[in-house]
Protein backbone atom coordinates (compact mmCIF):
# COMPACT_ATOMS: atom_id res chain seq x y z
CA UNK A 1 0.00 0.00 0.00
CA UNK A 2 1.35 3.49 -0.84
CA UNK A 3 0.86 4.80 2.46
CA UNK A 4 3.29 1.84 3.99
CA UNK A 5 5.86 2.70 0.82
CA UNK A 6 5.60 6.21 1.64
CA UNK A 7 5.62 6.60 5.37
CA UNK A 8 5.59 3.30 6.81
CA UNK A 9 9.58 3.71 6.89
CA UNK A 10 9.44 4.66 9.70
CA UNK A 11 11.18 2.17 12.35
CA UNK A 12 10.69 2.39 16.34
CA UNK A 13 13.48 3.43 18.01
CA UNK A 14 13.61 1.68 21.27
CA UNK A 15 16.30 3.58 23.69
CA UNK A 16 17.24 1.96 26.78
CA UNK A 17 18.34 4.41 29.67
CA UNK A 18 21.71 3.81 30.90
CA UNK A 19 21.58 0.99 33.48
CA UNK A 20 23.33 2.61 36.50
CA UNK A 21 25.13 0.46 38.66
CA UNK A 22 25.78 1.54 42.07
CA UNK A 23 28.46 0.14 43.92
CA UNK A 24 27.16 -3.29 45.49
CA UNK A 25 28.34 -5.46 48.31
CA UNK A 26 27.48 -8.65 49.84
CA UNK A 27 25.47 -7.03 52.30
CA UNK A 28 23.54 -4.87 49.21
CA UNK A 29 20.48 -6.43 46.92
CA UNK A 30 20.74 -4.88 43.46
CA UNK A 31 17.72 -1.98 42.40
CA UNK A 32 15.86 -2.65 39.15
CA UNK A 33 17.01 -0.60 36.34
CA UNK A 34 14.05 1.20 34.75
CA UNK A 35 13.86 1.62 31.13
CA UNK A 36 12.24 4.45 28.78
CA UNK A 37 10.88 3.38 25.16
CA UNK A 38 10.49 6.48 23.31
CA UNK A 39 7.85 5.95 20.89
CA UNK A 40 7.52 7.09 17.06
CA UNK A 41 5.49 9.97 18.67
CA UNK A 42 8.30 11.19 20.87
CA UNK A 43 10.87 10.70 18.90
CA UNK A 44 9.27 12.79 15.24
CA UNK A 45 5.92 14.19 16.02
CA UNK A 46 5.27 15.80 12.92
CA UNK A 47 6.45 12.40 10.92
CA UNK A 48 3.86 10.58 13.17
CA UNK A 49 0.91 12.57 12.47
CA UNK A 50 1.33 12.57 8.78
CA UNK A 51 1.56 8.42 9.18
CA UNK A 52 -1.93 8.62 11.42
CA UNK A 53 -3.42 11.11 8.68
CA UNK A 54 -1.97 8.73 6.08
CA UNK A 55 -3.90 5.99 7.80
CA UNK A 56 -7.17 7.74 8.20
CA UNK A 57 -6.79 8.69 4.31
CA UNK A 58 -6.35 4.79 3.29
CA UNK A 59 -9.56 4.25 5.39
CA UNK A 60 -11.35 6.00 2.75
CA UNK A 61 -9.32 5.07 -0.31
CA UNK A 62 -10.32 2.03 -2.56
CA UNK A 63 -8.94 -1.25 -1.04
CA UNK A 64 -9.68 -4.68 0.24
CA UNK A 65 -10.96 -4.19 3.88
CA UNK A 66 -10.04 -6.50 6.86
CA UNK A 67 -12.11 -7.30 9.78
CA UNK A 68 -10.71 -8.65 12.89
CA UNK A 69 -13.73 -10.13 15.40
CA UNK A 70 -12.16 -9.72 19.09
CA UNK A 71 -13.02 -11.50 22.13
CA UNK A 72 -12.73 -9.61 24.67
CA UNK A 73 -12.98 -9.95 28.70
CA UNK A 74 -14.74 -8.48 31.26
CA UNK A 75 -11.78 -7.66 33.13
CA UNK A 76 -8.31 -5.40 32.72
CA UNK A 77 -5.83 -6.72 29.68
CA UNK A 78 -3.52 -9.37 30.88
CA UNK A 79 -1.03 -9.46 27.77
CA UNK A 80 -1.20 -6.99 24.45
CA UNK A 81 -2.87 -10.15 22.33
CA UNK A 82 -5.91 -8.18 24.54
CA UNK A 83 -5.48 -4.86 23.73
CA UNK A 84 -7.21 -3.75 20.36
CA UNK A 85 -4.40 -1.36 20.05
CA UNK A 86 -2.04 -3.74 19.09
CA UNK A 87 -3.74 -5.11 16.44
CA UNK A 88 -2.20 -4.19 12.69
CA UNK A 89 -3.08 -0.59 11.68
CA UNK A 90 -4.25 -1.46 8.31
CA UNK A 91 -6.96 -3.50 10.14
CA UNK A 92 -9.91 -1.32 9.21
CA UNK A 93 -12.71 -2.65 11.50
CA UNK A 94 -13.08 -4.60 14.97
CA UNK A 95 -15.90 -6.23 16.47
CA UNK A 96 -15.95 -6.82 19.54
CA UNK A 97 -18.00 -10.31 20.64
CA UNK A 98 -18.78 -9.33 24.66
CA UNK A 99 -19.87 -6.42 23.90
CA UNK A 100 -21.31 -5.85 27.25
CA UNK A 101 -18.22 -6.26 29.18
CA UNK A 102 -15.77 -3.28 28.13
CA UNK A 103 -13.44 -2.67 29.99
CA UNK A 104 -12.01 0.88 30.73
CA UNK A 105 -8.74 0.11 29.08
CA UNK A 106 -11.02 -1.47 26.25
CA UNK A 107 -12.74 1.26 26.03
CA UNK A 108 -10.45 4.17 25.99
CA UNK A 109 -8.66 2.09 23.03
CA UNK A 110 -11.65 2.19 21.33
CA UNK A 111 -11.46 6.65 21.13
CA UNK A 112 -7.99 5.97 20.58
CA UNK A 113 -7.92 3.83 17.76
CA UNK A 114 -10.75 5.50 16.31
CA UNK A 115 -9.67 9.00 16.52
CA UNK A 116 -5.53 8.28 15.42
CA UNK A 117 -6.51 5.43 13.16
CA UNK A 118 -9.61 6.05 11.82
CA UNK A 119 -10.29 2.21 12.79
CA UNK A 120 -14.17 1.64 13.27
CA UNK A 121 -15.21 -0.62 16.48
CA UNK A 122 -18.56 -2.90 15.97
CA UNK A 123 -20.59 -5.10 18.24
CA UNK A 124 -21.89 -8.85 17.52
CA UNK A 125 -25.44 -9.35 18.09
CA UNK A 126 -25.54 -13.11 17.51
CA UNK A 127 -28.61 -15.23 17.15
CA UNK A 128 -27.59 -18.56 18.28
CA UNK A 129 -25.82 -17.17 21.07
CA UNK A 130 -29.55 -15.74 22.26
CA UNK A 131 -31.33 -19.11 21.33
CA UNK A 132 -28.20 -21.29 23.85
CA UNK A 133 -29.12 -18.49 26.40
CA UNK A 134 -33.02 -19.33 25.95
CA UNK A 135 -32.65 -22.90 26.64
CA UNK A 136 -30.90 -22.49 29.73
CA UNK A 137 -33.70 -20.19 30.68
CA UNK A 138 -36.29 -22.21 29.99
CA UNK A 139 -34.91 -25.34 31.60
CA UNK A 140 -34.01 -22.97 34.54
CA UNK A 141 -37.82 -21.89 34.34
CA UNK A 142 -38.85 -25.90 34.47
CA UNK A 143 -36.60 -26.50 37.11
CA UNK A 144 -38.24 -23.56 39.16
CA UNK A 145 -41.78 -24.42 38.41
CA UNK A 146 -42.34 -28.13 39.36
CA UNK A 147 -45.60 -29.73 39.72
CA UNK A 148 -47.11 -28.59 43.24
CA UNK A 149 -49.43 -29.96 44.93
CA UNK A 150 -53.07 -29.59 43.99
CA UNK A 151 -54.63 -26.58 45.63
CA UNK A 152 -57.10 -27.39 47.99
CA UNK A 153 -60.85 -26.88 47.39
CA UNK A 154 -61.40 -22.67 47.94
CA UNK A 155 -57.75 -21.95 47.04
CA UNK A 156 -56.57 -19.83 44.12
CA UNK A 157 -53.30 -20.32 42.18
CA UNK A 158 -51.98 -17.02 43.80
CA UNK A 159 -48.83 -16.61 46.23
CA UNK A 160 -49.53 -15.35 49.19
CA UNK A 161 -49.40 -11.58 48.87
CA UNK A 162 -52.58 -12.30 46.00
CA UNK A 163 -49.85 -12.12 43.26
CA UNK A 164 -50.73 -14.61 40.28
CA UNK A 165 -47.54 -17.06 39.75
CA UNK A 166 -46.13 -17.10 36.17
CA UNK A 167 -48.11 -19.45 34.55
CA UNK A 168 -45.74 -20.15 31.89
CA UNK A 169 -41.97 -18.78 30.83
CA UNK A 170 -41.51 -16.65 27.59
CA UNK A 171 -41.60 -18.51 24.43
CA UNK A 172 -38.74 -18.38 22.39
CA UNK A 173 -39.87 -15.72 19.85
CA UNK A 174 -40.31 -13.37 22.95
CA UNK A 175 -37.04 -14.47 24.51
CA UNK A 176 -35.44 -13.56 21.01
CA UNK A 177 -37.09 -10.25 21.25
CA UNK A 178 -36.27 -8.89 24.33
CA UNK A 179 -32.57 -10.07 24.19
CA UNK A 180 -32.24 -8.23 21.17
CA UNK A 181 -33.77 -5.08 22.19
CA UNK A 182 -31.32 -5.01 25.29
CA UNK A 183 -28.49 -5.38 23.23
CA UNK A 184 -29.78 -2.76 20.89
CA UNK A 185 -28.92 -0.69 23.92
CA UNK A 186 -25.53 -1.11 23.73
CA UNK A 187 -24.53 0.80 20.48
CA UNK A 188 -25.32 4.30 22.44
CA UNK A 189 -24.18 3.17 26.00
CA UNK A 190 -20.49 2.00 24.74
CA UNK A 191 -19.69 4.42 21.75
CA UNK A 192 -19.77 1.84 19.15
CA UNK A 193 -19.82 2.49 15.31
CA UNK A 194 -22.26 0.07 14.09
CA UNK A 195 -23.54 -3.82 14.72
CA UNK A 196 -22.64 -7.03 12.90
CA UNK A 197 -25.69 -9.10 12.89
CA UNK A 198 -25.11 -13.10 13.04
CA UNK A 199 -28.14 -14.66 12.02
CA UNK A 200 -28.25 -18.26 9.86
CA UNK A 201 -31.57 -19.17 9.02
CA UNK A 202 -33.57 -22.57 7.55
CA UNK A 203 -33.81 -22.30 4.30
CA UNK A 204 -37.31 -21.46 3.67
CA UNK A 205 -37.83 -24.02 0.86
CA UNK A 206 -37.37 -26.51 2.92
CA UNK A 207 -40.47 -25.43 4.93
CA UNK A 208 -44.23 -26.71 5.09
CA UNK A 209 -46.84 -23.38 4.70
CA UNK A 210 -47.04 -23.31 8.64
CA UNK A 211 -42.93 -23.55 8.92
CA UNK A 212 -42.89 -20.53 6.68
CA UNK A 213 -45.23 -18.53 9.42
CA UNK A 214 -43.29 -19.72 12.02
CA UNK A 215 -39.74 -18.78 10.50
CA UNK A 216 -41.11 -15.67 10.22
CA UNK A 217 -42.31 -14.85 13.25
CA UNK A 218 -39.04 -15.91 14.36
CA UNK A 219 -37.38 -13.26 11.89
CA UNK A 220 -39.33 -10.49 13.01
CA UNK A 221 -38.83 -11.28 16.54
CA UNK A 222 -34.76 -10.68 15.93
CA UNK A 223 -34.79 -8.10 13.27
CA UNK A 224 -36.97 -6.09 14.25
CA UNK A 225 -35.25 -4.20 17.18
CA UNK A 226 -31.99 -3.95 14.76
CA UNK A 227 -34.23 -2.35 12.23
CA UNK A 228 -35.45 0.09 15.00
CA UNK A 229 -32.06 0.59 16.47
CA UNK A 230 -31.02 2.02 12.36
CA UNK A 231 -33.77 3.97 11.91
CA UNK A 232 -32.76 6.03 14.81
CA UNK A 233 -29.33 5.96 14.07
CA UNK A 234 -28.45 6.39 10.54
CA UNK A 235 -25.24 6.39 10.39
CA UNK A 236 -24.61 2.95 12.40
CA UNK A 237 -22.73 0.30 10.20
CA UNK A 238 -24.30 -2.88 9.57
CA UNK A 239 -23.05 -5.42 8.97
CA UNK A 240 -24.91 -9.27 8.08
CA UNK A 241 -23.12 -12.41 8.92
CA UNK A 242 -25.28 -15.85 7.91
CA UNK A 243 -27.67 -16.27 5.56
CA UNK A 244 -29.32 -13.29 4.24
CA UNK A 245 -30.90 -15.46 1.33
CA UNK A 246 -33.28 -16.58 3.47
CA UNK A 247 -35.11 -13.15 4.80
CA UNK A 248 -38.84 -13.38 4.80
CA UNK A 249 -38.79 -9.93 6.28
CA UNK A 250 -37.13 -6.99 6.89
CA UNK A 251 -35.37 -8.02 3.67
CA UNK A 252 -34.44 -4.05 3.26
CA UNK A 253 -31.36 -4.80 5.79
CA UNK A 254 -29.28 -6.39 3.44
CA UNK A 255 -29.24 -3.41 1.05
CA UNK A 256 -28.50 -1.39 4.18
CA UNK A 257 -25.52 -3.77 4.82
CA UNK A 258 -22.31 -2.20 4.48
CA UNK A 259 -20.70 -6.08 3.94
CA UNK A 260 -22.22 -9.27 3.76
CA UNK A 261 -19.79 -11.92 5.44
CA UNK A 262 -19.71 -14.97 3.92
CA UNK A 263 -20.01 -17.81 6.82
CA UNK A 264 -16.52 -19.98 6.04
CA UNK A 265 -14.84 -20.77 8.85
CA UNK A 266 -14.49 -24.80 8.28
CA UNK A 267 -13.34 -24.01 4.78
CA UNK A 268 -9.70 -24.97 3.75
CA UNK A 269 -9.31 -24.57 0.51
CA UNK A 270 -10.43 -22.07 -2.69
CA UNK A 271 -13.27 -24.64 -3.90
CA UNK A 272 -14.98 -24.55 -0.74
CA UNK A 273 -14.45 -20.63 -0.29
CA UNK A 274 -16.22 -20.33 -3.83
CA UNK A 275 -19.24 -22.91 -2.53
CA UNK A 276 -20.11 -20.89 0.44
CA UNK A 277 -20.50 -17.75 -1.73
CA UNK A 278 -22.35 -18.97 -4.58
CA UNK A 279 -24.65 -20.75 -1.61
CA UNK A 280 -25.31 -17.19 -0.20
CA UNK A 281 -26.04 -16.07 -4.23
CA UNK A 282 -27.82 -19.19 -5.23
CA UNK A 283 -31.53 -17.31 -5.17
CA UNK A 284 -30.42 -14.39 -6.80
CA UNK A 285 -32.02 -11.99 -4.28
CA UNK A 286 -29.08 -10.42 -2.28
CA UNK A 287 -26.24 -7.26 -3.74
CA UNK A 288 -23.28 -8.95 -4.94
CA UNK A 289 -21.05 -6.07 -4.32
CA UNK A 290 -20.08 -6.29 -0.90
CA UNK A 291 -19.19 -9.95 0.14
CA UNK A 292 -17.07 -10.59 2.95
CA UNK A 293 -14.97 -13.74 3.38
CA UNK A 294 -15.45 -14.63 7.23
CA UNK A 295 -12.27 -17.03 8.30
CA UNK A 296 -11.15 -17.60 11.97
CA UNK A 297 -7.57 -17.76 13.05
CA UNK A 298 -6.39 -21.56 14.33
CA UNK A 299 -6.87 -22.52 18.04
CA UNK A 300 -4.50 -21.83 20.42
CA UNK A 301 -5.76 -24.55 22.72
CA UNK A 302 -5.37 -27.25 20.37
CA UNK A 303 -3.68 -26.03 16.63
CA UNK A 304 -4.66 -29.74 14.74
CA UNK A 305 -8.16 -28.79 15.00
CA UNK A 306 -9.14 -28.09 10.95
CA UNK A 307 -11.04 -24.40 11.31
CA UNK A 308 -8.52 -21.96 10.50
CA UNK A 309 -6.07 -24.25 8.12
CA UNK A 310 -5.92 -24.18 4.41
CA UNK A 311 -4.17 -26.40 1.70
CA UNK A 312 -0.81 -25.73 0.96
CA UNK A 313 2.16 -23.26 2.36
CA UNK A 314 2.64 -19.85 1.48
CA UNK A 315 4.52 -17.44 -0.33
CA UNK A 316 6.96 -17.73 2.77
CA UNK A 317 7.27 -21.65 2.76
CA UNK A 318 5.25 -21.73 6.22
CA UNK A 319 2.12 -23.64 6.41
CA UNK A 320 -0.94 -22.26 4.93
CA UNK A 321 -3.53 -20.76 7.32
CA UNK A 322 -6.89 -19.43 6.55
CA UNK A 323 -6.63 -16.23 6.50
CA UNK A 324 -3.61 -15.98 3.98
CA UNK A 325 -5.90 -18.52 1.79
CA UNK A 326 -8.92 -16.31 2.13
CA UNK A 327 -7.03 -13.33 0.95
CA UNK A 328 -5.73 -15.07 -2.19
CA UNK A 329 -9.25 -15.98 -2.67
CA UNK A 330 -10.26 -12.53 -2.38
CA UNK A 331 -7.97 -11.47 -4.74
CA UNK A 332 -8.72 -13.94 -7.46
CA UNK A 333 -12.34 -12.96 -7.36
CA UNK A 334 -13.71 -11.70 -11.01
CA UNK A 335 -15.74 -8.61 -12.16
CA UNK A 336 -19.00 -10.00 -11.81
CA UNK A 337 -19.07 -10.19 -8.18
CA UNK A 338 -16.92 -8.25 -5.58
CA UNK A 339 -14.92 -10.29 -3.17
CA UNK A 340 -14.32 -6.90 -0.65
CA UNK A 341 -11.85 -8.05 2.10
CA UNK A 342 -12.11 -10.94 5.03
CA UNK A 343 -13.45 -10.89 8.20
CA UNK A 344 -11.19 -12.71 11.20
CA UNK A 345 -12.87 -14.55 13.86
CA UNK A 346 -10.75 -15.17 16.78
CA UNK A 347 -8.41 -12.52 15.66
CA UNK A 348 -5.93 -11.96 18.57
CA UNK A 349 -4.46 -15.98 18.37
CA UNK A 350 -2.87 -14.94 15.72
CA UNK A 351 -0.54 -12.46 17.58
CA UNK A 352 1.00 -15.11 19.21
CA UNK A 353 3.44 -16.18 16.26
CA UNK A 354 6.87 -17.37 16.23
CA UNK A 355 7.83 -15.55 12.93
CA UNK A 356 6.29 -12.46 13.66
CA UNK A 357 3.09 -10.86 16.09
CA UNK A 358 -0.10 -11.17 13.55
CA UNK A 359 1.55 -12.42 11.08
CA UNK A 360 -0.94 -14.12 9.31
CA UNK A 361 -2.74 -10.86 9.29
CA UNK A 362 -0.28 -8.83 8.42
CA UNK A 363 0.71 -11.32 5.15
CA UNK A 364 -3.08 -11.19 4.15
CA UNK A 365 -2.85 -7.32 4.17
CA UNK A 366 -0.17 -7.41 2.07
CA UNK A 367 -1.76 -9.88 -0.43
CA UNK A 368 -5.06 -7.75 -0.66
CA UNK A 369 -3.32 -4.39 -0.42
CA UNK A 370 0.29 -4.28 -2.16
CA UNK A 371 2.39 -1.93 -2.22
CA UNK A 372 3.43 -0.14 -5.45
CA UNK A 373 6.33 -1.33 -7.20
CA UNK A 374 8.67 1.28 -7.75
Amino acid sequence: MKIFKNILKLTVTTLAAAAVLSSCSDWTNPEPVDFHYVTIGEKNPELYEAYLQSLRDYRTSEHKIVIAKFDNKAGVPSGRAEHINCLPDSVDYIILKNADVISQAISSEMEEVRSLKGQKVLYEIDYKSIETAYKAYAQAWEDAHQPAEPAAEGESGEGESGEQVEEKPLSLNEFVNESVLAQTKWLGEFGYDGVNVVFTSKNPASCTEEGKTELTALQEAFLAPVVDLLEKNPDALLFFEGTPQYLLCHESLVNRSNYLIVPAESASNEYECSYNLNLMMILGNIPTDRFVLGVTAKSLEDPSLKPGSFTGTDRNGYAKTAIIGGAEWVVAGNADVKRAGICINNAKNDYFNLNKVYYNIREAISIMNPSPVK
